[in-house]
């Protein structure tokens, strides 16, 4: 018995030999073959979420450095600024600052202090580390809100002639505009790397200085660093055209920009993405970072002004691959552990661990890979996939299917052209011909898709040339954007019924009441002037009576019309009723409203209206008063248009406050 035991188990022992090798086999198998499956979607996956951080972080920082640019052109015509200029001008033509006395300099660090308190507050409330006042003549340093010590210095001359500040400073005076300096070390004072925005400060046309607000290089890394991912190795840095960094490194501390500028020979980005967009490329790829690091990365350029950085986008390639390399040690392990049960339990238990811990798990890595062709063929968007020699539809999802209204078999009859109404043949070769050269790795193209009724829908199509089933074939990733373009348009028109008048196109008097009630606010909290102009077209009810309603609206539209071209693009200019117009003026006193109000009116009166001739405008000018309501400035103004009426039309009226709170004209 006991031989025939031994003679029964010899082929159950060989069975779990050959069992153990079998399965092994198998899973290895299946594991490398959905490993190379999901690798590729990883990577895709990967690339695309890293090119839309990449895309919103140029969008961001692009949108950070424009509202820099806009806060010293406002604040560059505050009261405040010009006046402290206009003093500090004046002192500096009774001196000559190369022979000046230190009690003479002392006297520019008294003027500045009266002003230092609106201007420290500034600074607090915004991310600068200096506020500058350069005279314009000879380049002296006549205010500094937070380095007194340098009130005196010339830039334009000795060891500063060839700095960066003084390089702004002729830059602006050449060309009467506001210019951003791209990052440096200031010679002034030796701190972080700055950015330098100036501007030219005027008065009455002429340039008298030039303010300069010093932007840290701190303030970068606030646009730039925050991670839009949840994989914590991803980051996004900016790097100059002398491959020094322009943000610091989220992932290596000693790595930051002030060790780029004081060091620069150890701290060079010198990756072959940032030689490839400086040289006019943008794209993703995967490469060695300044760490040693296989990244996957993607690169950009950005520029504004003098301004032209590199900006990178990466994520660890380990982080992406973790996952897959979990899944494939697990089949591996999987495996072994359970070839090795086989042996020992024997065949009487062999079918149900094969079973449970075989079987379940190859049906579940088989229906992970077979999810994702269901995932392709049930996804909302449009895949199409067509061949690489011939065009010729090769594949297309059920969404393309039922969107397009032709069947597969008809689908696999066309190329991309028959569907494409706005491209020709030969268009459509220029469209992908980048892709085959390998010059870009996706092309985007908003376009039209004829259906087979012959009707037609709005499409983004996001083309790419990529390997499928080992072949390179062209895949299109189709989003049918018909209703979106639909809602932005009905948006658009809300907006614009909600908030300017149906006959001008301007503003109308409810949007024009929030946007008062807003600068009302920003001007008491800023300190800076506020003006209110109130316009009434001369003898109107005349021009209706004469001409009839008809071409009264064409007066009302040709007059609003010049009007609204006259202004800046700080000025809110609505109508206020009828014939009445007000343009509301942020950072403007009323010396200055009465001057372009005097502007309008002699240009709207040489303004000639086709079927009518001219007309005339009588205006009313007042400048808002920090312990009045805004109803108060609406009587003054009221009452100056009024008596601009009365003395015949035609002319500008004013009426302001005195110190002792009494109107006077």
């Amino acid at each position: 018995m006991k031989k025939n035991l031994k003679i029964r188990n010899k082929p159950l022992l060989l069975f779990s030999i050959f069992g153990f090798l079998g399965v092994f086999v198998a899973i290895t198998v299946m594991t490398y073959l959905y490993y190379q499956a999901s690798r590729e979607i990883f990577y895709k996956q990967a690339f695309e979420q890293l090119s839309t951080i990449n895309k919103l972080k140029k969008h961001n920082l692009n949108t950070f450095l424009r509202y820099r640019k806009a806060d010293i052109q406002a604040f560059a015509t505050s009261e405040t600024v010009l006046q402290l200029s206009k003093k500090l001008n004046n002192l500096d033509k009774k001196y000559n600052f190369d022979n000046v006395s230190m009690d003479e300099i002392l006297k520019y660090k008294e003027i500045g202090k009266t002003h230092n308190t609106h201007f420290r507050l500034f600074l607090k409330e915004y991310i600068y580390k200096d506020i500058m006042i350069i005279d314009n003549n000879h380049g002296h340093v006549l205010f500094s809100a937070n380095y007194n010590q340098y009130i005196g210095e010339n830039i334009n001359a000795g060891k500063f002639k060839n700095s960066e500040i003084a390089k702004v400073w002729r830059k602006v005076l050449d060309t009467k505009s506001t210019y951003f300096s791209d990052m440096h070390t200031p010679i002034l004072y030796a701190d972080e790397p700055v950015m330098i925005i100036a501007t030219p400060i005027f008065q009455e046309g002429k340039v008298i200085s030039v303010l300069m607000l010093k932007l840290p290089s701190s303030s970068i890394n606030e646009v730039l660093h925050f991670n839009a991912s949840s994989i914590k190795s991803c980051e996004t840095y900016a790097v100059g055209e002398d491959h020094l960094l322009r943000s610091d490194s989220a992932l290596d501390k000693e790595l930051t920009v002030k060790n780029s500028f004081n060091n620069p020979e150890n701290h060079l980005i010198m990756s072959e993405n940032v030689d490839k967009t400086l040289n006019g490329e943008s794209g993703f790829n995967i490469i060695k970072d300044y760490r040693g690091v296989d990244v996957l990365s993607a690169y950009n350029l950005f520029e504004f002004d003098s301004i032209k950085w590199v900006i990178l986008s990466e994520i660890d390639k380990a982080d992406v691959t973790k996952e897959l390399i979990k899944i494939q040690n697990f089949f591996y392990i999987s495996a072994l552990i359970l070839s090795f049960f086989l042996i020992v339990i024997g065949y009487f238990i062999i079918q149900k661990i094969v079973n449970e811990y075989v079987v379940k798990p190859l049906i579940a890595s088989y229906d992970k890979i077979k999810g994702f062709e269901d995932i392709i063929n049930n996804s909302l968007n449009e895949i199409y996939i067509f061949s690489k020699d011939d065009l010729h539809f090769i594949f297309a999802n059920n969404a393309a299917i039922s969107n397009s209204g032709y069947s597969l078999k008809e689908l696999q009859q066309m190329k991309p052209y028959d569907l494409k109404i706005l491209y020709s043949k030969e268009k459509f070769l220029e469209l992908i011909n980048p892709l085959l050269r390998g010059e870009i790795s996706v092309q985007m193209v908003d376009t039209l898709h004829r259906r087979k009724n012959e009707t037609f829908y709005d499409v983004y199509v996001n083309l790419q040339l990529m390997e499928v089933d080992g072949v390179e074939r062209f895949v299109a990733i189709v989003n049918d954007i018909t209703e979106y373009k639909k809602t932005l348009e009905e948006k658009k028109y809300y907006y614009e019924l909600s908030s300017h008048d149906h006959l001008t196109k301007i503003f109308n008097r409810q949007m024009f009441d929030e946007l008062f009630a807003r600068e009302i606010e920003r001007s008491r909290r800023y300190d800076f002037a506020l003006s209110l102009i109130l316009i009434d077209i001369d003898f109107f009810k005349k021009v209706n009576d004469t001409f009839g309603h008809q071409e009264g609206d064409k007066v009302l539209q040709v007059m609003s019309g010049h009007v609204k071209e006259s202004l800046r693009d700080s000025d809110i200019f609505a109508r206020w009723g009828g014939e009445e117009f007000v343009i509301l003026m942020p950072y403007t006193d009323i010396a200055m409203a009465v001057e372009k109000a005097e502007s309008l009116r002699m240009s709207i009166e040489k303004l000639i209206i086709e079927g009518i001739g001219t007309v005339t405008c009588s205006f009313g000018v007042a400048q808002l008063s920090n312990f009045e309501n805004p109803d108060q400035i609406f009587i003054r103004v009221d009452k100056a248009l009024y008596k601009a009426k009365e003395k015949g039309r035609n002319r500008v009226e004013s009426i302001g406050y005195d110190g002792n709170n009494q109107t006077i004209s």
